[in-house]
């Protein structure tokens, strides 16, 4: 990937696509009984786009909306959730939890209300 093309993606928004824009969708994704709040950032064009699972810390209260937007730039879709018990989400947190909701985010068929964009790729990234 030319090393200009990369720069941008941290900084300036892809050509608006009319027919397929980008997106910022809430979505609810299952797990151990509850639902995980989470957001799912589409990015612009056609698809299939991979798509990153993208983890906040523990529970930490820092979201990387800055990466999030950034990836969606350079053509990915990224999937942020809210563990169980974090953010007053519903459920206990525990790390033990973190693993197992991460899980959940992760199998692409737990994205609900509604069905999500078309996945090329799942990639798990954690700052």
């Amino acid at each position: 990937m030319p090393r200009d093309l990369t720069l941008r993606a941290l900084s300036e928004d892809p050509p608006r696509d009319e027919c397929a824009p980008a997106e910022t969708l809430a979505r609810a994704i299952p797990s151990h009984g509850v639902n995980l709040n989470a957001i799912l950032y589409t990015a612009a064009g056609a698809g299939p786009h991979p798509t990153v699972l993208l983890l906040h810390g523990l529970p930490g209260n820092e979201q990387n909306v800055d990466l999030a937007q950034s990836l969606r730039r350079f053509g990915w879709n990224v999937l942020t959730l809210h563990y169980r018990g974090s953010w007053g989400g519903p459920g206990a947190f525990s790390f033990a939890h973190c693993v197992e909701d991460a899980a959940a985010g992760g199998g692409g068929g737990g994205l609900c209300s509604p069905p999500p964009p078309p996945i090329g790729s799942i990639r798990t990234v954690s700052r």
